[in-house]
């Protein structure tokens, strides 16, 4: 690529934390001495179209003015790659005039084209002090980095309402990203800092709107035929993190039911590649980090069960005739409940566990440490095509998946045991899909998963007894006396829709099981090549 004149175009790799007063207290004298850092003014302005064009994008179009001198930059959300990298464009400018070509190496044409077509305009204001030095660290490995650590204090100002700015950056200026990791990882340990990859630009943003802290799903895997397993495995463990860090900020300041789901969700996805790539990775080496993360999906898991419960089966079981008023009663009890199990995971997140946790994965990803090198069949497998591992991946999880099956009655149980192992071939699945591109195994996948949210309908029918059998006693005798009448009218509805719904899983199940399996043809394919 021929770089125009004036652009400097990188790829930014940095961890922020969020910061209390009496911490920024504590790093300012620890860490920045006068004798060693150096204080900026930064003074920045954000811009967007009307209808919010580069918000949608996750994109942050900036002025910033420092010391006389005018800069523009253009920074992305973190990579699917990794939650600690950032596309970024800047360029240096005379005047304080917008250059939106820049936006070309970020937007899709069609975004650019919105933009373009409409006018640009400031949305909101930054205004804060910084404090910032090199710093060389050594990692544990001997790796040497140099990393500029930077105190920001000062003030979010929007047209609706202001917020303080009180973070702690740590951005890899030279050499290898552990020692960013490791360094981040020690300053955690030692402050009890909070991690985020929430940006000012997307935490202004959500002041300006009075919007909630964003839901992240999992990000795309953009792999190819020709993607090796020493470049996927890293990417799927770094998609899992991303995930896990962006929900936090929500699970922590709203608890939104899809917020909790998606947290559940990454830790699950991390679980199950691993359980896919055990026989080529290191897995004994992460097993304490992946343990504390355990903890936490347990934990979210409790609420997960309550908001599927009044949000998803009450609507089923009203269709089944439980009565409404009934509901109404129950549902506040059932609130009360999911408040305080709430209250539990944020007390799990408040200890600052599950970021040793990443930084663990994240380091043991980073230095390669999760090459199962002692193994001679591993090894090899390192330098392969992802697709070509998909079969011996996937034949074992799918055999289980169509062995369950076939055995499966009218037991719940055994159907709750199928879905499980559908929700690993799924997730398993997934991890393939790109990489052996084709017809087959997008109809595949989207069978897949058909047939995973029909057996969450009958496992979400099936468990709602257990569930109030669970939820502590009311103090209200009213609902004390409506949970049984509730749990009796489930376990009869379930016991009378069972046969039906089991009818038409099987319907399903054999439209399922009549598909090829996509990674019999990928196999195929990889042993024509040369």
């Amino acid at each position: 690529m021929i770089v125009p004149r004036g652009w400097i175009l990188s790829v930014e790799t940095e961890i922020k934390f969020l910061l209390s007063a009496p911490v920024a207290r504590a790093l300012s004298r620890d860490l920045f001495p006068a004798a060693v850092a150096r204080a900026d003014h930064l003074d920045t302005t954000y811009f967007d179209t009307p209808a919010g064009h580069l918000e949608a994008a996750k994109v942050a179009l900036r002025l910033r003015l420092s010391d006389n001198r005018i800069t523009q930059t253009i920074k992305t959300a973190p990579r699917a790659s990794g939650p600690f990298s950032r596309g970024e464009v800047e360029r240096v400018l005379s005047a304080p005039r917008l250059v939106l070509d820049d936006l070309k190496q970020v937007l899709s044409p069609r975004a650019y084209s919105h933009v373009t077509r409409t006018r640009v305009a400031p949305t909101f204001r930054t205004v804060f002090d910084r404090r910032r030095r090199l710093f060389r660290h050594t990692a544990r490995s001997g790796a040497i980095s140099t990393i500029e650590l930077a105190l920001d204090q000062g003030e979010i100002d929007t047209s609706r309402a202001s917020h303080p700015i009180c973070e702690l950056e740590l951005e890899l200026k030279s050499g290898p990203p552990e020692g960013l990791l490791d360094l981040a990882r020690d300053l955690q340990s030692r402050y009890g800092l909070r991690l985020s990859i929430d940006s000012k630009a997307a935490r202004a943003a959500r002041l300006h709107h009075g919007a909630a802290p964003d839901i992240w799903r999992a990000p795309p895997l953009n792999f190819t035929a020709e993607t090796r397993i020493a470049e996927a495995y890293p990417a799927i463990v770094q998609a899992c993190l991303t995930q896990f860090i962006a929900n936090h900020e929500n699970v922590l300041e709203v608890g939104a039911p899809e917020a909790i789901h998606q947290m559940r969700v990454s830790i699950r996805r991390l679980r199950s590649a691993n359980g896919v790539f055990k026989p080529i990775i290191a897995a004994a080496r992460v097993a304490p980090a992946l343990a504390l993360l355990k903890d936490i999906f347990e934990a979210l898991g409790r609420v997960r069960d309550i908001d599927v419960l009044i949000a998803e089966t009450f609507d089923k079981l009203a269709g089944m005739g439980l009565d409404k008023t009934q509901m109404a009663q129950l549902t506040p009890h059932l609130a009360a409940w999911r408040e305080a199990e709430l209250a539990r995971v944020r007390a799990l997140l408040e200890t600052g566990d599950q970021w040793r946790a990443v930084f663990d994965i994240a380091l043991w990803i980073e230095t390669g440490a999760w090459r199962n090198i002692e193994d001679p069949v591993g090894r090899l497998w390192h330098a392969r095509r992802l697709a070509e591992f998909a079969g011996p991946a996937l034949d074992r999880r799918y055999r289980n998946v169509v062995k369950r099956a076939r055995r499966a009655t009218r037991d719940p149980l055994e159907w709750h045991r199928v879905r499980l192992d559908v929700k690993k071939l799924r997730y398993n699945a997934e991890f393939f899909v790109n990489a052996c591109a084709g017809k087959t195994a997008r109809v595949f996948a989207r069978e897949l998963r058909q047939l995973q949210e029909q057996l969450g309908s009958l496992n979400d029918l099936a468990v709602a007894a257990d569930i109030l059998a669970a939820a502590p006693p009311a103090a209200d005798p009213m609902v004390a006396n409506v949970i049984p009448r509730v749990r009796g009218f489930i376990e009869g509805a379930a016991a009378a829709a069972l046969p039906g719904i089991v009818a038409r899983l099987r319907k399903r199940w054999r439209t399922f099981a009549a598909r090829p399996t996509f990674w019999t043809q990928s196999r195929t394919d990889a042993g024509r090549r040369p």
